[in-house]
């Protein structure tokens, strides 16, 4: 592995749109796909030839012949017929999908290691899901939608189909439609069927949502569209949350609630259509990255900020938690969710933890017992029973070399850490803040090595003269390390 380093520290965000990619594959349990089609990559021709079926339809138990009663001919077929109809006939369909508070449910869990699973007091991976997912939304259906590299169907702890179309933020129809953002928007119905929409000129949405009626919205950080039949309509709310605001997205709930997020303030979309502000605590929600708000079952909202999580509960007010009054090392908050039991779920830089409605911690999962960082969370219905216990912390070492195009760079200090600050005072390290460190200096042919590392990723930081500078992106390995492993990261090569 060879990672980069500049001299340089970046003092701002750069921000990328990615466009909308559609492609005619599609795996077996994807909207339009054939049931014949056992994996993408071995059945795309059959996946395209064969008739579209619905994803959230049951398939039908199969008819097996009735049993001969003893003592007659063998040859009564109609007699055969009419018991086999018969008995499919009495088989009870499976119960509708429904997301209720006081039913129970999974909880996912995204990390850039991939996709975690809590359900019935068991931990386990998502078998097939992608690290680097950007979504996650609940579908009509209850099986849960994972927008990523690709887009991804998963239910009963595994992807159940996936399909080639890329954006920044999903949302789900009341119909059952997908609504994808990139550089357009695109509508995936129930039946497979495809459309795309161009966003209006000069505008660059970074969030899609649809409201109980179906009507679809997207915003950038300083407009809020609607659309018509007749196209794009701008949505005023600068009476209703302020003007001056940074929009960060939407959410929305089972009860066909909705939610916009807004910098200092959230408004509600009421069933009449209108927007009403919705009572925060005080503060700056300033974090423009990770989920922009959940609502849960019972109809609580669940939005964070850098330093906090907060939560509005019906009937209750709001309240905030912030990230280092938890009880363990952190000073980031990642993820955050509320189930439909008013457990609060909040996912942090030093690890993940459940709270009681009352704010008692009933459960910590501290840096290595997961896999990773919690980026996005969604916790269906009531939620799960929790584990009896978390899952021991692994841990490994690291090592790697640095050095320029002169070669190894000897007796340099170098460190790792969770998130290494864009921004810190001169003569600082990037990594002064994070709960979770390791630091060294480099050997003469530029070596080090950091022991008893948790797993998660890392980003590695190294002080040349009298500054320091940060390598661009995050050592990913450091999510897979088993315990007592020991991972080569490879050379860090500054230019």
């Amino acid at each position: 592995m060879r990672l980069t380093a500049r001299r340089w520290v970046p003092v701002g965000f750069v921000f990328c749109l990615v466009g909308c990619q559609i492609q005619t594959h599609y795996n077996s349990s994807f909207p339009g796909a054939s049931n014949n089609a056992s994996t993408p990559a071995s059945k795309a021709t059959a996946a395209r030839q064969e008739p579209r079926v619905d994803p959230g339809a049951k398939a039908e138990p199969e008819a097996k012949p009735a049993p001969e009663p003893r003592g007659e001919p063998a040859t009564k077929p109609a007699a055969t017929a009419t018991a086999s109809a018969t008995a499919t006939a009495a088989e009870p369909p499976p119960p509708p999908f429904e997301h209720r508070p006081e039913v129970a449910g999974a909880a996912y869990l995204a990390t850039a290691s991939g996709l975690l699973q809590i359900e019935d007091g068991k931990l386990s991976v998502v078998e097939g899901g992608s690290g680097l997912i950007r979504d996650l939304e609940l579908g009509t259906d209850g099986s849960v939608w994972a927008l990523g590299s690709q887009l991804q169907r998963v239910q009963g702890g595994s992807v159940r189909g996936q399909k080639s179309l890329i954006g920044m933020d999903l949302a789900v129809g009341p119909d059952g439609t997908l609504w994808v953002l990139g550089s357009s928007v695109t509508s995936v119905s129930p039946d497979g069927k495809s459309s795309t929409f161009a966003v209006p000129e000069k505008m660059f949405p970074s969030h899609v949502g649809v409201s109980a009626k179906g009507e679809v919205y997207i915003c950038s950080h300083d407009q809020v569209m609607r659309r018509t039949e007749a196209g794009w309509e701008k949505v005023d709310l600068s009476k209703t949350v302020g003007a001056r605001q940074f929009y960060r997205g939407f959410a929305a709930g089972p009860q066909g609630s909705m939610y916009l997020m807004a910098s200092q303030a959230a408004a509600r979309l009421t069933a009449e259509g209108k927007w009403e502000k919705v009572a925060l605590p005080a503060g700056h929600f300033s974090n423009i990255l990770g989920d922009a708000g959940r609502v849960s079952a019972a109809g609580g909202l669940a939005l964070h900020d850098h330093d906090d999580a907060v939560f509005v509960v019906p009937g209750k007010g709001s309240e905030k938690k912030g990230v280092k009054a938890l009880g363990f090392p952190a000073d980031t908050v990642t993820a955050a969710a509320i189930d439909g039991q008013g457990r609060r779920w909040i996912g942090t830089n030093g690890g993940l933890v459940i709270l009681s409605p009352q704010g008692k911690v009933l459960q910590h999962w501290p840096v290595g017992a997961l896999p990773d960082r919690v980026q996005r969370l969604l916790v269906v219905g009531a939620g799960p029973t929790l584990p009896t216990s978390v899952d021991p912390v692994i841990k490994g070492a690291v090592k790697g070399k640095l050095a320029s195009k002169d070669g190894p760079i000897d007796g340099v200090p170098i460190e790792i850490c969770d998130t290494p600050d864009l921004l810190f005072r001169a003569g600082s390290s990037p990594c002064t803040s994070s709960p979770i460190k390791f630091s060294g200096k480099t050997g003469p042919d530029g070596s080090f090595t950091f022991a008893e590392v948790p797993r998660q990723s890392y980003g590695v930081a190294f002080k040349d003269g009298k500054k320091w500078s940060t390598v661009l992106g995050s050592l990913r390995c450091c999510g897979q390390l088993t315990q007592g492993e020991t991972v080569d990261i490879g050379v860090v090569k500054i230019r």
